[in-house]
């Protein structure tokens, strides 16, 4: 822009400063209403590209797939008060209402199986392997050959040399076995020690037995899991905000009932929540003391309180225009973009910094408020828009990504500083001019005042002298981090970043262990039960996985039916042939316990052997400990109590035998149906569980072997092995592996564009490659910096503050812009006053950054903790390499100069 447009635009400012605030104002309230409706979503998989396949499945589970949105119970405390908290509280989860629109919250709660359907296809249901071998057990309801079948069915499946404990299924089949043969012991155990049979406990370990345990519980029987299905998805932010809340207060009253049982909320529902109003809360408290601090600093600097709220108020200003900008570009803010009001407080403030300390000295020196505006226009307008222009230029270079987190940031945080750029030029002139009467007497004694400024200037002087010594220390220094920057570590655990101080966090680990069960799953969508069941045993056969679930457990192949048939036909033959009820011999039923209790001890080694420790614990419940002393057994005491009843014994065996064959029959005879099963048959809350509302997708679950943060080379043998699933396949495993290869691809490519892009401007603004390379130099250098100080500091690379190299690039370069500019306007020799000038503003604005980026490591979020403390150390390295660098390279660059 020429002079005499400048003149006429400070003439505007100071004729009709009024008219430019009117107008703000208009443009504020506009911006500031589409800034409200601004979302937010802290979901990892929100950060990949809208088209990425893994994007669009996941997209597609959570909108037709409501159990793939739950909101988790975890109920701990007692083993039978737990079951009858899950109980109460399901009835009362499903009468929710939403307290705003007054629709239903909850579709449906899960933490029973289908018990009726089970019961009635349980053998139907059981692998045909096992079940050539257990079908006898269920073939006689009599007490003696019933224990004599079992303990051959032990004998045959576990103790022949065979692998029954081998793979995670096996061992679930296994712990169910032991789990029935506990309960239905405990039945046999209460009757000889009450000399009484209870008559619901025989039916209850019978139903054990035959079907499993049927609440979702733990393997140690002290944790209770309830998944609850809701109405809405979880894009619909707010009214899941609304949801959670609601379900939460229902767990928590219903809680006040059941002193001594203790239930949070898990879940990626409840996850999603939590991080939501985490962030929010970081966010602002970390952006009030950023601004705080950026106020105290500039009052500091300025010796006035004015100024700096004059400052403040702009930047407020620039920061809702930027919002409203976002909310039109994006609609909503991620895990990423979350953080742009902290970045645009701090680089933000520095336009108005450079505004008023030109300004303030302009009048200091005695120009009038017109001369002064003017000034500021013909001076330090071109090196302030082109600080901005190179920094938004450096930021739009992460729009290179394939990431979306990455994409929207350089889109927002770019346009967000031009929107900030902007709301200053319009509002802090007229500001400045409007206020001019009341500090018009600040300048006067300012000017009156001796300068103390003056030590930056000699120092670069200093430094410009003595060039050798001063590039010898930078190269010396950049040798040292340079080191140490190759010996930096990429954190590739996504556990590390997420808030562990939040008790949907905690139970996550809490499922893990008590479960043994990742929440951190594979999904893959299917066309047919058919196709499902082929891609399930696809992956029942991949190293790095534990189980599958989905619809195909519940609809067998035909052909696996038809095989199971024949050991159901017996089952149902011998049922019908067995007799009824009758005394059973008391030696003979001590002797089978004794052989059953000797069986379950060698199983119990061999699961100790192969390491399979639930096993071992499951055995050591019903036989005891071998490693403890007087550790109770189960069946131990089951035999000593038959044995010291004598006579009364018998009879109670014999009560016992009336209560069991009939029940045991009946439930044997229905469990053994060999009636087709095919997915129409299904119950309908099989069906919604797995399949869509249309029941034309089907999902299943694939849980790896171990947890996939715990060890990365598992995680990406898991990612690799499940990819070869289906083309779509998703879920947060994948899609943080994924994450982590692009943005470290990405992240790279990006800051070598935006030094490009940036080196480019420069040259085009001075119009000298030497000039713009001189103002590259310090920034490449404050870099290499950068990283060694993080790695000396003990901080990791994330695949969240890898974004900071390319911010710090776009930040950084601003340094020497100013100094160059000040430099070429200076003329030659002149490099002491170059520093008084632009180095004391270039230093504010560092500590400015700094202050509003170190803001960012007071959270209780170590995601925003790893981004502010890379932004604050490269800032601070950046400014600290122009300070050591640039007045030696400027003073060489004198020489040449006419």
């Amino acid at each position: 822009m020429s002079r005499s447009r400048l003149d006429s635009v400070a003439d505007l400012i100071v004729r009709r400063p009024w008219w430019l605030l009117a107008a703000a104002v208009v443009l504020t309230a506009v911006l500031g209403s589409f800034a409200m409706q601004l979302r937010t979503t802290m979901r990892w998989i929100d950060l990949l590209p809208a088209d990425h396949a893994q994007t669009r499945s996941f997209e597609t589970i959570t909108r037709e797939f409501t159990t793939a949105s739950s909101i988790t119970v975890v109920v701990q405390g007692d083993p039978a008060r737990i079951r009858s908290y899950a109980d109460d509280l399901a009835p009362l989860l499903r009468e929710i209402r939403d307290p705003v629109s007054g629709a239903r919250v909850v579709k449906r709660v899960d933490y029973k199986k289908d018990t009726r359907f089970i019961s009635q296809h349980a053998l139907m249901l059981a692998d045909t392997d096992y079940l050539a071998h257990v079908w006898p057990v269920f073939s006689d309801p009599s007490l003696g050959p019933f224990l004599v079948n079992l303990n051959d069915a032990l004998e045959t499946e576990y103790l022949s040399g065979g692998n029954a404990l081998s793979g995670r299924q096996k061992q679930e089949r296994t712990l169910a076995l032991l789990d029935g043969l506990q309960a239905w012991l405990a039945s046999l155990h209460d009757a000889f020690e009450s000399g009484a049979v209870n008559r619901r406990a025989v039916s209850a370990s019978i139903d054990r037995l035959l079907c499993g345990e049927p609440y979702f519980i733990s393997y140690d029987r002290r944790a209770l899991i309830l998944n609850v299905i809701p109405e809405f998805g979880a894009s619909e932010v707010e009214k899941a905000i609304r949801g959670v809340n609601a379900v939460e207060t229902r767990v928590n009253t219903l809680l006040q009932r059941y002193p001594g049982l203790s239930a949070g909320l898990a879940g990626p529902m409840t996850l999603n929540r939590d991080k939501v109003l985490l962030a929010r809360e970081n966010l602002n408290r970390t952006t009030l003391i950023s601004f705080a601090g950026v106020l105290l600093l500039l009052a500091f600097a300025f010796r006035s309180w004015l100024l700096p709220l004059l400052a403040v108020a702009t930047l407020g200003a620039g920061i809702l225009w930027a919002m409203g900008a976002a909310s039109l570009l994006v609609g909503k803010l991620n895990l990423m973009t979350s953080v742009m009001g902290v970045i645009l407080v701090g680089l933000g403030i520095d336009f108005s910094i450079h505004l008023i300390h030109a300004y303030r000295k302009s009048r200091i020196q005695g120009l009038d408020c017109r001369a002064a505006i003017r000034s500021l226009f013909v001076h330090n307008m071109r090196g302030i828009v082109t600080g901005a222009l190179t920094t938004s230029a450096a930021f739009l270079a992460l729009m290179t990504s394939e990431s979306r987190g990455m994409n929207e940031l350089g889109l927002v945080t770019a346009a967000g500083l031009l929107a900030v750029l902007a709301a200053t030029l319009l509002l802090l002139p007229a500001l400045l001019v409007v206020t001019d009467g009341v500090l018009k007497k600040g300048y006067e004694a300012a000017a009156r005042r001796k300068s103390s400024s003056g030590f930056s200037g000699r120092l670069a002087e200093l430094f410009a002298k003595h060039r050798a010594v001063s590039l010898g220390v930078a190269a010396a220094l950049c040798l040292l981090f340079g080191i140490r920057a190759f010996q930096i570590t990429f954190d590739r655990n996504s556990f590390n970043l997420e808030p562990r101080q939040l008790t949907s966090v905690k139970l996550q680990e809490t499922v893990a262990r008590k479960f043994d069960l990742s929440m951190d799953y594979a999904l893959v969508l299917s066309r047919s039960p058919r196709e499902e069941r082929a891609v399930a045993d696809k992956a029942s056969g991949r190293p790095t996985v534990a189980m599958v679930d989905g619809v195909h457990q519940y609809a067998p192949a035909p052909q696996e039916q038809m095989a199971r048939r024949v050991y159901l036909d017996k089952v149902g033959n011998s049922l019908r042939q067995a007799g009824g009820a009758s005394a059973p011999e008391p030696r003979q039923i001590i002797d089978q316990l004794r052989r059953l209790e000797q069986n379950i001890i060698e199983i119990q080694d061999m699961a100790f052997l192969e390491g399979r420790r639930r096993v071992d614990r499951k055995c050591a419940e019903i036989a005891g400990d071998p490693e403890k002393m007087q550790s109770p057994s189960l069946i131990g005491e089951t035999i000593a109590l038959a044995e010291r009843r004598g006579n009364a014994g018998a009879a109670v065996l014999s009560a016992y035998e009336k209560v069991f064959n009939p029940l045991f029959r009946e439930r044997a005879c229905a469990a053994s149906s060999s009636e087709p099963i095919d997915y129409q048959m299904l119950p309908e809350s099989l069906k919604k569980r797995y399949a869509n509302q249309q029941g034309d997708r089907f999902l299943l679950t694939v849980f790896p072997e171990k947890s996939v943060w715990k060890d990365l080379d598992f995680l990406k043998r898991f990612s690799a092995e499940t990819r070869t699933l289906a083309p779509d396949v998703t879920g947060l495993p994948l899609v943080f592996d994924i994450l982590v290869s692009v943005m470290m691809r990405d992240a790279s490519i990006a800051f070598l564009l935006a030094l490009a892009v940036v080196y480019l401007l420069l040259w085009i603004d001075f119009r000298n490659p030497v000039h713009a390379l001189i103002a590259l130099v310090p920034l490449v250098v404050g870099l290499i910096w950068m990283i060694g100080i993080m790695q000396i500091a003990g901080l990791q690379l994330t695949i969240i503050n890898v974004m900071a190299f390319t911010l710090v690039a776009g930040i950084g370069i601003d340094d020497g812009v100013h100094i160059v500019h000040r430099w070429r306007s200076e003329g030659k020799g002149r490099i002491r006053q170059v520093f008084d000038t632009a180095g004391l503003a270039v230093l504010l604005t560092t500590l400015t950054t700094m202050t509003a980026f170190g803001a960012l490591m007071f959270s209780t979020w170590p995601t925003f903790v790893s981004l502010g403390s890379a932004l604050f150390i490269g800032s601070a390295s950046t400014w600290l390499a122009t300070f050591l660098v640039m007045p030696t390279l400027l003073a060489i660059a004198d020489r040449w100069r006419k």
